[in-house]
């Protein structure tokens, strides 16, 4: 019985939480760069797996890529990902630049694409 309690001991001694969501991940993410530290030694103090935070770095460097969408009238629609959960939007017409989140209103944005489309 006392070698049994010996190893869970051992067990729960090496086990690391995982990182389970992605605020956390962001907010870990901002506390490493901040430390200096190398991701394994950060990652140990914390009692964290490392490998679960290198994970969330990698998925959210994919996501942050913007992605183009090809659209009508020579515009161009560019998303990114922003930390916060919201989405950003870039419409590209020749070298003018509009940039929108979710919370932009559409009829402003349809009167904008009037001006814009009247001057090309």
């Amino acid at each position: 019985m006392l070698l049994a309690t010996l190893a869970l001991e051992d067990m729960v001694a090496t086990t690391r939480r995982k990182v389970m969501s992605r605020g956390e991940a962001l907010e870990l993410l901002g506390e490493l760069d901040e430390s200096g530290q190398a991701l394994p030694e950060f990652c140990s103090e914390r009692g964290l797996d490392g490998r679960s935070l290198q994970c969330w770095r990698l998925n959210l460097m994919k996501k942050s890529q913007p992605t183009e969408t090809p659209s009508p009238r020579g515009l161009r629609l560019v998303e990114f990902a922003l930390p916060a959960a919201q989405s950003s939007y870039r419409l590209l017409v020749g070298d003018i630049t509009i940039e929108v989140d979710d919370a932009f209103r559409e009829d402003t944005l349809s009167r904008l694409l009037d001006v814009m489309e009247s001057r090309c």
